[in-house]
Parts: structure tokens; sequence; C-alpha cells
């Protein structure tokens, strides 16, 4: 999932299971009446532009950090298929 935050920096999420990468829980989504907030399993590298920076053969960077973003701070949000 890309996002754009309202300072203008832009996170790339990976939303799913646990990351063998990184041991945390899956990926979810607060549901009312909780604080709207998401939280992905991982992170990946992310260009200027929101574009993800990619190693050698294509691929995606993964960072091997979690996030928790709250739904406030998004002014733009894309689901993007991996």
């Amino acid at each position: 999932m890309r996002l754009k935050l309202t300072d203008g920096t832009w996170l790339l999420g990976a939303w799913g299971d646990s990351s063998p990468s990184n041991n945390l829980p899956g990926s979810y989504a607060a549901g009312f009446p909780h604080e709207q907030d998401l939280y992905f399993v991982d992170t990946y590298e992310v260009e200027d532009d929101g574009q993800p920076k990619l190693d050698e053969a294509g691929a995606p960077i993964r960072t091997g950090a979690a996030s928790l973003v709250r739904w406030d701070q998004v002014t733009y949000a894309d689901f993007i298929e991996g």
C-alpha cells in the first residue's frame, strides 16, 4: 500500500501476514470505535516521487521495519498489487 503523508513524504507498506524478516504480527487496520490507524508488517524503500526503490533484479527493497500510521496523517492512499 502506498501512502502520501500530510508532511509530503511517501510510505510503502507491505500488507500481509507476519514477516519472516522481522517476526512481527501481521498487518491490520483499526476499526470503529478505535482510533483509525494502519499497521504494516514491513515497509519498502521509496523514491521521492513515491515509487519503490528497486534492487539489481528489479524487485522492491524491503526495509525489515514495520510501521504504524495514524489515518489522519494520510492525504493519499493507493493499493498496489504485489
